[in-house]
């Protein structure tokens, strides 16, 4: 894959992007997702496609930073524009890592 991912704060190579083992995405599926489309560089409905994702993670207990999602999907868009102007834009958050030297790795409550 070309171009240019968000993750974790940064933009790096699509071929270069990692996500910890540890993630509560990747170990257990604990995340929410949104797709959007990319029409003309415009991104479409953002704003909703935001609030869903924010209303997932409240019900699974873990915080979003809108605005920082905002500029993190604006700035993938504009850093992909070489590979046109119609794109599907995938955002996948989760609640992070977890600790691994917890008794119960994941269970905030111990």
């Amino acid at each position: 894959m070309s171009g240019r991912v968000w993750v974790d704060g940064e933009l790096v190579p699509a071929r270069q992007a990692r996500i910890s083992a540890l993630d509560t995405g990747f170990r257990s599926g604990v995340g929410v997702f949104e797709t959007l489309r990319v029409d003309r560089h415009r991104l479409f409905r953002l704003g909703a496609h935001l609030d869903r994702l924010q209303a997932g993670a409240d019900r699974l207990g873990f915080q979003l930073d809108a605005d920082r999602l905002r500029r993190g999907v604006t700035d993938t868009v504009l850093a992909n524009e070489t590979l046109g102007p119609h794109l599907a834009v995938r955002i996948t958050c989760s609640a992070g890592a977890i600790d691994a030297d917890s008794p119960f790795p994941g269970d905030a409550s111990r």
